[in-house]
C-alpha cells in the first residue's frame, strides 16, 4: 500500500497536471483537446502513488532482503558549487538555471540523492519529475524512446508538440541516474543524444548523476555540482540512522573516538560508514584499513541472515565452503568487467561457468548465481536483469582476484595496465593497497623508470640533468580534430582530458591526486590553458606533441613547467618505490630460522 508521502506526492502532481492541462486546453487546437483530456484522466491518484512508491523504496547494502523507504534512512547530502558547500534537498537548492551534473566518487550516495530529489519534487509539485536508471540502457536503445516509455508508465501519453510545450513551461524534470554505469561503447553517443535533447526542447530540466570524467561536464548546458565528502562529525548522524538502537550507535561512536588509528578519515562516504556499521555489528571490531571492509564483507553477507538465528543454517544450492564461494565470486567480478554492472541471466551464468572453471571447482553456474543472489544479495535481480548491488563491490573483488593469482598471471595483468589503466583505475587503487609489492615492482617502478630514463637501472637520489624527452615525446598529445572531448594523458599512468576551454588531470589516474596538489603543475596548467583558448591549428596532422609545441617556442614556459612537475613527481614516487621494494626483499631475518 502506498505511503502517505507517496499519496501526498501524487496529489501534488495531479494538481499540477490539472492546472497545466487547463492552461493548455485553451491554447491548442481542437485536435489536441482529446489528448489533453486523456492525459488528465490517466493520471489518477492511485496509479501515481504506486509509481512514486517505486522511486521511494530501495534495497541497500545493509538491508538486502527487502526494499525500504528512502525516508527512513536518508541523511542530508552536501554538494560543492563554486567553492561553496551547501545542503540540497530540491532542484531549486542548486540555484542553477540550466541542467545539472551531480558528480561524485563511488559510495557517495549519488543515486540516493537523485531519488530524494525526485521524491521532493513530487511532493513540491513544481515539476513533473521522471526518474530513469541509465544502467538499463543497452547498445540497441536510444534515450528519447526510453523517456517516452517512462512518461507512458506515469500516465503521460503525450504528443510531441505538447511535450515541447510542457518543456517550454519549465515543468518537465528528468533525473538520469548512473551515467557511469552505461557501457563505455555507448557513452559518447548517449552524451550526444543528451546534448541534442537539451537543444531541441528548450526549458527542459535534466539532472544527471555520474562518477567523475563522464564527458557530460563539457556540455555547455550543464553545470557541475560535486557531492562532497562526509566531514567532521557528520558520520555520527549516518550511524544513528543505520543503527538498530540508540545504544548501538552510541557504543560504536565511542569505539571510533578511542580507535588507535584515525578511522574517522576512512568514514568519508556513506558507503564506508555503512560497511563499518555492518562489520561492527557482525564482529564487534573496527577495521584498520579500507580493504578490511571488503575482506570481511563477503563472509558477512554470506552468513549475516543466519547468524542471528540459533541452530539455523540456510540451505545452499552448491556444496561449496565459504572460501570457495568467495574465490569464485572474485573470478566472476574480474571476468564480468567487460559486460558492465548489469547482465542478462545467460551472460552472468556464462561468466560464472568460466569463473568456476578457472578456480577448478565443481558447481552448477546457475545454482551458484542463485546462491549469491539469494543469500548475499551482492548481486541482485531486478527488472529481469542481474546487477551488482554496488559498483565498488565488483571493483574490489576483481582486484582481489589478481591479488591471489601467482606472479605469472599478475605480471601479465600489470603489463596490460600499461596500455589500458583507465578502464581498471579503481581496481588499481585497491591493488596498490592489497597487492602493494607486486603493484610497485611490476607497474609503478617500471613506469617511473620509463619516463625518468635514468642512466642506470636504479633511480638516483639526485638527477642533475633532467631529461623531459620521454614525457614530452611519448606522453602529452592533443588532437587537432574538432571533437568535443579528447583523451590526453600520462601514457598509461596519467590520463587527462584536453579541450580548448580546459586542461586538467582526471581522477582516473593513479598519480592525479599527487599532481593536483602540486603548485607548479597547476600554475603551468593555467598558462597552457590561456594559450589553448586562442589556439587555431593550421595543419591536417591528427596529433601534435607538446614537445613540438615547445620546440617551436609556443607556450614554451608553461609546457616546460608542466613537464618538470610531472618529472619531479615521478622521481619522488620512484625513490619511495625503490626503498619499499628493498625493505621487502631483505632476507637477513631469515638467517635466525635457517
Amino acid at each position: 500500500m502506498p505511503t502517505a508521502i507517496a499519496i501526498g506526492g501524487a496529489i501534488a502532481i495531479k494538481k499540477l497536471i490539472d492546472q497545466i492541462t487547463a492552461d493548455l486546453y485553451a491554447s491548442f487546437k481542437d485536435g489536441y483537446k482529446d489528448k489533453l483530456e486523456r492525459i488528465s484522466a490517466l493520471n489518477n491518484i492511485s496509479a501515481l502513488s504506486n509509481k512514486i512508491e517505486e522511486v521511494g523504496r530501495v534495497k541497500t547494502i545493509w538491508q538486502t532482503d527487502k526494499s525500504i523507504q528512502l525516508s527512513s534512512f536518508y541523511c542530508q547530502s552536501h554538494v560543492l558549487l563554486n567553492g561553496e558547500r551547501r545542503v540540497v534537498n530540491s532542484v531549486s537548492d542548486f540555484e542553477i538555471d540550466g541542467n545539472i551534473l551531480i558528480e561524485g566518487i563511488a559510495g557517495q550516495g549519488k543515486s540516493i540523492l537523485m531519488r530524494h530529489l525526485c521524491m521532493t519534487e513530487l511532493d513540491n509539485g513544481n515539476f513533473i519529475p521522471v526518474f530513469i536508471e541509465l544502467r538499463r540502457i543497452n547498445s540497441e536503445q536510444e534515450l528519447m524512446p526510453i523517456i517516452n516509455a517512462k512518461l507512458v508508465e506515469l500516465g503521460f501519453d503525450i504528443d510531441p508538440e505538447i511535450f515541447r510545450y510542457l518543456c517550454s513551461l519549465e515543468k518537465m524534470l528528468f533525473l538520469l541516474d548512473g551515467f557511469d554505469e552505461v557501457p563505455d561503447k555507448i557513452q559518447k553517443s548517449l552524451i550526444n543524444e543528451i546534448e541534442d535533447i537539451t537543444n531541441l526542447y528548450r526549458g527542459i530540466k535534466i539532472v544527471v548523476s555520474s562518477r567523475p570524467e563522464s564527458g557530460i561536464e563539457y556540455l555547455p548546458s550543464f553545470s557541475v555540482a560535486k557531492v562532497d565528502y562526509v566531514r567532521n562529525d557528520e558520520y555520527k548522524v549516518i550511524i544513528s540512522k543505520l543503527s538498530e538502537s540508540a545504544e548501538f550507535a552510541e557504543t560504536l561512536i565511542d569505539r571510533i573516538n578511542v580507535h588507535k588509528s584515525d578511522i574517522k578519515e576512512m568514514l568519508c562516504t556513506p558507503l564506508m560508514i555503512t560497511l563499518l556499521v555492518l562489520t561492527y555489528k557482525a564482529y564487534q571490531k573496527i577495521p584498520e584499513q579500507l580493504s578490511e571492509f571488503f575482506e570481511s564483507m563477503f563472509h558477512l553477507m554470506l552468513q549475516r541472515h543466519d547468524g542471528t538465528k540459533p541452530g539455523y543454517t540456510r540451505e545452499r544450492r552448491c556444496t561449496l565452503n565459504d572460501i570457495e564461494y568467495q574465490r569464485i565470486f572474485e573470478a566472476l567480478c574480474f571476468l564480468s568487467k567487460d559486460n558492465g554492472q548489469t547482465f542478462k541471466a545467460s551472460t552472468l551464468y556464462e561468466c560464472a561457468a568460466r569463473a568456476i572453471s578457472i578456480c577448478k571447482l565443481d558447481a552448477d553456474p546457475q545454482k551458484y548465481v542463485q546462491d549469491i543472489n539469494r543469500i548475499t544479495c551482492l548481486i541482485v535481480y531486478e527488472g529481469k536483469v542481474f546487477r551488482f548491488l554496488h559498483k565498488s563491490i565488483q571493483e574490489y573483488f576483481a582486484a582481489s582476484f589478481i591479488k591471489y593469482k601467482p606472479d605469472s598471471v599478475s605480471v601479465k595483468f600489470y603489463d596490460k595496465m600499461d596500455l589500458d589503466s583507465h578502464k581498471w583505475h579503481q581496481e588499481l587503487l585497491y591493488l596498490e593497497e592489497i597487492d602493494k609489492y607486486r603493484f610497485s615492482k611490476y607497474l609503478l617502478l617500471p613506469a617511473c623508470r620509463k619516463y625518468l630514463n635514468p642512466p642506470k637501472k636504479t633511480i638516483p637520489k639526485k638527477i642533475i640533468t633532467k631529461d623531459y624527452s620521454n614525457i614530452l615525446e611519448k606522453t602529452f598529445y592533443f588532437t587537432l580534430e574538432p571533437t568535443s572531448w579528447i583523451w590526453f594523458g600520462y601514457d598509461r599512468l596519467l590520463r587527462s582530458i584536453l579541450e580548448t576551454s580546459e586542461l586538467r588531470v582526471t581522477s582516473r589516474s593513479i598519480l592525479a591526486n599527487y599532481l593536483q596538489r602540486n603548485k607548479i603543475f597547476n600554475d603551468s596548467k593555467d598558462l597552457i590553458h590561456q594559450y589553448l583558448n586562442d589556439f587555431q591549428p593550421k595543419t591536417s596532422t591528427r596529433w601534435v606533441s607538446l614537445k613540438k609545441l615547445r620546440d617551436n617556442n609556443i607556450c614554451f614556459e608553461a609546457i616546460t613547467l608542466f613537464a618538470e612537475a610531472v618529472f619531479d613527481l615521478l622521481h619522488r614516487r620512484g625513490l619511495d618505490c625503490q626503498k619499499y621494494l628493498k625493505e621487502q626483499e631483505k632476507t637477513d631475518f631469515m638467517e635466525d630460522f635457517l
